[in-house]
């Protein structure tokens, strides 16, 4: 296995972990009225997004040096890019707005967060499935 196939796997699971995060500490701030969740919701998303960059970066090396033509990793690409300029763009556009935000636009915001969260938890799960032939 090349060095990319053991970086790939350790830094996959910093974007997945962040997003759960980062919807969790918004989804918090919202039912307990509590400004620092919020805060940590902003902050955990955007280490969130910057840790999606190496993530898909290593994953197209480690799918072209140990894994050309693998059943499954065409359909893991392609998720893991989604979820990850998902994540940017939520990044983007909290990083931008703060929290000045309606309630109905921090609702969809918080609804993509969660897109993006089941987006690159779906895309380790893949992951796992390309690697265990399954």
């Amino acid at each position: 296995m090349s060095i990319w196939y053991h970086l790939h796997g350790a830094l996959t699971h910093f974007p997945i972990a962040l997003a759960i995060a980062s919807f969790t500490f918004d989804f918090a701030a919202a039912v307990f009225r509590k400004p620092s969740l919020r805060a940590a919701g902003l902050w955990t998303l955007l280490m969130a997004a910057l840790a999606a960059v190496p993530a898909v970066a290593t994953g197209f090396f480690t799918a072209n040096t140990d894994y050309p033509g693998a059943p499954g990793v065409v359909l893991h690409r392609n998720i893991s890019i989604a979820g990850s300029v998902l994540l940017l763009l939520l990044a983007l556009y909290r990083g931008l707005r703060r929290d000045d935000m309606s309630r109905r636009g921090f609702v969809a915001y918080l609804v993509g967060v969660l897109m993006a969260a089941g987006a690159v938890g779906l895309t380790g799960w893949l992951g796992n499935r390309v690697l265990t032939g399954g």
